[in-house]
């Protein structure tokens, strides 16, 4: 065998590892490059696909977002709402006859929604309405909730919301709440939006208005938020309640940054006797949600602004769960927000609670005129914005004093 120095041993197995890494690096370096190639050429052919759908890939597109109906009916004016004439027909008809009633193998009763029910044509209005008047009522009630206002010029900065009750109040009643509601948007360029409290019914597993009425509140403020895309708060304000300064905008009362800073409760407890409390240092640039708190600490869901933001729809979507509804809440949705926002933190940075006197002024007929006091922020005195008959459903008092006062908003 011959003689092979070190170093050219060395020198030849170095060559031999050399080679190979080179080898390696090569074929590394091919399967990336075809790797590139694939994905560019999947990329190229998934954009001419995208500039060219075919009939199969556009069938697949995610449908466009809307409301509780599928199919949309767009309002000329931002006034929307129904026709209160039909009151008597719809007590006659009943929720019974308003909507499909399925019962289950176990006997359960429940009353269904038919969200893809396409709305009448108004050729189709017509004659029905001259054929056979009941079923046109029922027809126009339905499809009032596919109602909206999306056009972006002049679009309504506010939109009032309020529900009305055809079962337990007369129609002189729902007149003049809807009437004040109207007239005061049309001096501030608001828009309106009211709908039949029982609209709302199938939506919830309580399906009376005794049971469920506060629930259906967020409901139709959430409605309003799809049926105005551009408006940027929302005021829910109760039937059994009248707007008293109708030139005051709700900018003015409250909503401006300075106003709202000198309304807002800091440092003070969520709910009554509770640990957690509001913020001290609340900005009120802040505020995507606005609730009045009484004096006895609770938490008035008869006026409420909230904004369609991130915070503002969590808010009122967490109350369409049917774990947090049917639960045996001690007062109902005030329990429930007040629960929310104890537990919520990320909620309550943006709530912001205020003196009833702001939006919701409470009529007390034990405070007369006489002993009243000038500095109180909770009940309602001459010159108030607004005023509220929260509790006249137990005094079966709240048609006498809404009529009461709706004159003395007309007379000014």
């Amino acid at each position: 065998m011959p003689f092979i120095p070190k170093n050219k041993k060395k020198w030849a197995k170095s060559a031999k590892v050399w080679v190979s890494e080179l080898k390696f690096m090569l074929q590394k370096k091919s399967k990336f490059s075809a790797l590139v190639a694939i994905t560019l050429t999947i990329f190229f052919f998934y954009c001419l696909r995208s500039l060219f759908p075919t009939k199969a890939s556009s069938a697949h597109k995610t449908p466009a977002t809307h409301g509780i109906y599928e199919n949309e009916v767009l309002s000329s004016t931002p006034l929307i709402f129904p026709s209160v004439q039909d009151h008597e027909t719809l007590k006659q008809l009943g929720v019974e006859g308003l909507f499909t009633l399925r019962i289950d193998v176990d006997g359960n009763r429940e009353y269904i929604l038919k969200p893809a029910d396409p709305p009448l044509t108004e050729a189709e209005r017509k004659e029905l309405a001259e054929l056979d008047m009941k079923k046109f009522v029922k027809k126009s009630f339905s499809d009032h909730g596919k109602l909206v206002y999306k056009s972006k010029v002049n679009h309504p900065e506010v939109v009032i919301v309020t529900l009305i009750d055809f079962e337990n109040y007369s129609l002189d009643h729902i007149i003049r709440t809807v009437q004040n509601k109207v007239d005061y948007a049309q001096r501030h360029n608001y828009g309106v939006y009211v709908r039949w409290a029982q609209e709302f019914l199938p939506l919830v597993q309580k399906q009376n208005m005794e049971a469920s009425y506060e629930f259906i509140k967020p409901l139709a403020v959430r409605a309003a938020m799809n049926a105005f895309p551009y408006a940027k708060y929302f005021w829910f304000f109760d039937h059994n309640g009248l707007i008293m300064k109708l030139d005051t905008s709700l900018q003015q009362q409250l909503l401006e940054p300075k106003v709202l800073e000198a309304a807002l409760l800091k440092g003070v407890p969520v709910t009554e006797k509770s640990n957690i409390k509001t913020y001290k240092h609340f900005n009120p640039k802040n505020a995507k949600i606005i609730i009045p708190k009484t004096e006895s600490g609770r938490l008035d869901t008869s006026s409420f602004v909230v904004t369609p933001s991130v915070q503002g729809k969590a808010f009122l979507d967490y109350f369409s769960n049917p774990l947090v509804r049917n639960y045996p809440w001690a007062d109902k949705f005030t329990h429930a927000i007040g629960h929310m926002l104890q537990w919520h933190p990320k909620i309550l940075q943006k709530t912001a609670l205020v003196v009833p006197k702001t939006i919701a002024s409470l009529y007390d007929i034990s405070k007369s005129k006489k002993n009243a006091d000038d500095s109180d922020a909770f009940t309602y005195r001459d010159g108030d914005f607004v005023v509220t008959f929260s509790g006249c459903q137990q005094t079966k008092t709240c048609e006498t004093e809404l009529e009461k006062y709706y004159q003395l908003v007309k007379q000014d």
